[in-house]
């Protein structure tokens, strides 16, 4: 019997798995059926957490903690609580989330693993500080994340071939600017004229065409933005490598927020809307992401010799947040 739970920060969700003892491993085809939306329980990617030192045999980019000094992972890792082991809706890993993070930080904190306040979290991409409280919301936290260094590379090269790409679309998608993220894990920002008017479908598959017709890797988390009605705000939606469409991406919030602060148009704290919801990066001295929230949606017991995916519990209580107000045979 295998036991999850689901969470999710502005609709970017997650099954959580705790698997302190490392035994519980699934294979690429079991997370992507649980993560399948129609075949399976449903989610962006699926969390395993481990033991703090859980990427002690394992590379490990760096610590990525303010103040942290080259060569100090190994310090860092045995100073952290838990480990994160991440991975996208296909079944295939990745570095870090921040979403992922937040729900992580419900998830160990409902378990009891670590104390409400600061604690960390070793994930592939380096040691993460996060701080996470419960909010006045039922099932609900109030998290902040220290996001790391933000790498970035103007791409302005990309810029007027992508109209060649174009020339046969009805309706061209229009580039201002181009830039490569990377938070831990890689992004490419596309600076638009109204983020919000994207078809994000067809204009990822043609941002994608035009990366491999110039040689560049596609496994990159495209970020379609635009600058804001208010001043150090921007509009962002997002296409994930490994998940597709999602309602929100933490790391993607902080490489669209760097990359139009390096363009000039945002200062250092800047308000980013995914469709989703608000995220709020501090870009000084390393990125943070704070504002963000987790909600735990239900919990789900697996029986890997039975044919359905799930016995799912949702706590009633939980569903008064949506107005809800009936439920199965009962009322609320």
């Amino acid at each position: 019997m295998i036991h999850l739970t689901k969470h999710h920060g502005l609709g970017n969700d997650f099954l959580v798995l705790i698997d302190l003892e490392d035994r519980l491993h699934l294979s690429t085809d079991q997370i992507s059926i649980l993560c399948d939306r129609h075949m399976g329980v449903g989610a962006d990617g699926l969390i395993r957490v481990l033991k703090g030192d859980g990427y002690s045999n394992r590379q490990v980019q760096g610590d990525s903690i303010e103040g942290g000094e080259a060569g100090q992972s190994t310090r860092v890792i045995e100073d952290a609580k838990v480990a994160m082991c991440l991975y996208n809706a296909d079944g295939k890993e990745a570095e870090i989330s921040g979403n992922g993070l937040a729900c992580l930080a419900q998830a160990v904190l409902d378990a009891g693993l670590v104390s409400p306040s600061e604690f960390l979290v070793t994930t592939a991409a380096g040691v993460r500080k996060v701080s996470a409280k419960p909010s006045d919301t039922p099932f609900e936290y109030r998290v902040k994340l220290q996001m790391g260094e933000v790498s970035l590379q103007d791409m302005p090269e990309l810029v007027n071939p992508l109209g060649a790409a174009l020339a046969d679309q009805p309706d061209c998608i229009e580039i201002l600017q181009f830039c490569r993220a990377d938070v831990g894990n890689p992004h490419l920002i596309a600076l638009t004229k109204d983020a919000r008017g994207i078809n994000l479908l067809s204009d990822t598959m043609i941002v994608l065409r035009l990366l491999d017709a110039k040689g560049i890797d596609r496994q990159v988390n495209l970020e379609f933005i635009s600058i804001g009605e208010k001043s150090d705000e921007i509009e962002m939606k997002v296409f994930e490598r490994g998940v597709g469409e999602s309602l929100a991406c933490g790391t993607g919030s902080c490489a669209a927020a760097a990359a139009a602060h390096m363009w000039g148009h945002v200062g250092t704290d800047v308000v980013v809307n995914n469709p989703g919801g608000v995220l709020h990066v501090e870009l000084t001295p390393l990125p943070s992401q704070g504002g963000a929230t987790a909600a735990r949606v239900f919990q789900a017991v697996l029986d890997t010799t039975a044919k359905k995916v799930a016995d799912i519990e949702v706590d009633p209580n939980a569903l008064k947040r949506f107005g809800v107000r009936s439920f199965g045979q009962g009322v609320l």
